[in-house]
């Protein structure tokens, strides 16, 4: 092995290490009920937790996608990703289902995140990556269309919710529908080698295939939880 790749090897043994950490202080603390943490520290410590499982899950499907679709790898990835706001905005939903004083609450809660996933996280995503790139656009992969396909049909359906002034569940099953079909896609969409960096090609390097799958399984499983518990 030369230098650089121990040098490279070291580095991304560190950076895995540093994020797995970031979760451990609420898991701890979420384990012992917090121990009368006051309100500021317990945000900070499932934001640390949210940030360290974020990297955490994002090396997990790199993993994933050496023995899984692409499409099928990012849709997991989603899914984890929106626990914290989703696990918020099913509680309003469950609570107005006994007191209609929390359903705007639902509605504002949703939406809201919506409108910030799309007008700045997206945008920030763009920025970062044509700023790293040195590029002033972004181009996007062939075997993408399959997502931005299936995103422009709930996009579309969405637009007619605010037309009717309820939401009923008719728009749930159009929706639902919408997911479990992409879902089905994802599924029988073809594998592409992949080309692996830091953590996830450490890991890839260093265990079999049975060792990487298992790596994989234990880091989606860490992610979930530390995400799921800062919700």
């Amino acid at each position: 092995m030369t230098t650089a790749r121990r040098r490279a090897g070291w580095q991304a043994l560190l950076i895995f290490a540093a994020a797995g950490m970031l979760s451990l202080p609420w898991i701890v603390a979420h384990a012992i009920q917090g121990l009368g943490l006051e309100p500021v520290v317990i945000a900070a410590l499932s934001g640390l937790a949210i940030v360290g499982g974020a990297f955490v899950l994002s090396w997990a499907t790199e993993l994933a996608e050496r023995d899984i679709p692409q499409a099928l790898a990012i849709l997991f990835l989603a899914l984890v990703s929106v626990l914290p706001e989703y696990a918020v905005d099913l509680h309003f939903a469950w609570t107005a289902g006994k007191d209609l004083s929390y359903a705007p609450y639902a509605v504002a809660n949703m939406t809201g995140a919506n409108r910030l996933l799309i007008g700045l996280g997206w945008a920030a995503v763009v920025l970062i990556a044509c700023w790293r790139e040195r590029t002033s656009e972004l181009v996007i992969h062939p075997r993408q269309r399959l997502e931005i396909r299936y995103l422009l049909w709930s996009t579309l359906y969405s637009f007619l919710i605010p037309l009717t002034g309820t939401i009923s569940l008719f728009d749930a099953l159009v929706l639902f529908a919408i997911f479990f079909r992409y879902a089905a896609s994802a599924m029988r969409s073809d594998s592409e080698e992949v080309h692996l960096v830091g953590p996830a090609a450490l890991i890839d390097r260093e265990f079999g295939d049975t060792g990487r799958r298992v790596w994989a399984f234990a880091m989606f499983a860490y992610a979930c939880y530390a995400i799921l518990i800062s919700a």
